[in-house]
């Protein structure tokens, strides 16, 4: 695969590998941290969205690594009591594995988001209203960097569906 993300913020992503086999396909992923990614947000590893595509465009698999599953924009077929992760200080290599998809042809990775926790050096108040963010992003300039905020919709349904997912994995 060896496809490389280089963000501004001090941290690589090289999506190394994706391995098939009858029970689960992977994707080997390796961070890479600068230092001064490490003095600017400790041990908080970046946590990044990418989605898998066949040929016709449709998503086989999907992996959101944003913290609290409730929030997670669309994990896709992901096994996560088979994913593992593990590295030293500055570099972590990542197994996501994901339900068997090795009959899907002509496969595209697309990395979708990459999440970061900053904290706010100053108070700052922005004043808006959800319904303003349902079509696009609220964007400010905040610090020398650009923040963006927008709605997410997290339903009763889908705090059930995590909840079932998480007993059933116990």
């Amino acid at each position: 695969m060896n496809k490389r993300y280089e963000s501004p913020f001090g941290f690589k992503l090289d999506f190394l590998q994706l391995r098939h086999g009858p029970s689960k396909s992977e994707l080997l992923v390796d961070i890479r941290e600068s230092q001064a990614w490490r003095n600017q947000y400790g041990t908080l590893g970046p946590q990044f969205l990418y989605r898998i595509k066949d040929e016709q465009g449709q998503v086989v698999a999907a992996w959101d690594g944003i913290n609290d599953m409730t929030y997670s924009l669309e994990s896709k077929n992901a096994l996560l009591k088979q994913s593992s992760g593990g590295g030293t200080t500055g570099r972590i290599l990542y197994r996501h594995a994901f339900l068997p998809f090795g009959d899907a042809k002509g496969l595209k990775l697309e990395l979708a988001a990459v999440y970061t926790q900053n904290p706010v050096k100053t108070p700052f108040a922005v004043t808006f209203s959800p319904e303003e963010l349902l079509g696009h992003p609220l964007e400010k300039n905040y610090d020398g960097k650009r923040r963006s905020s927008s709605v997410r919709r997290i339903t009763m349904a889908k705090i059930k569906r995590y909840r079932k997912r998480m007993l059933w994995k116990s």
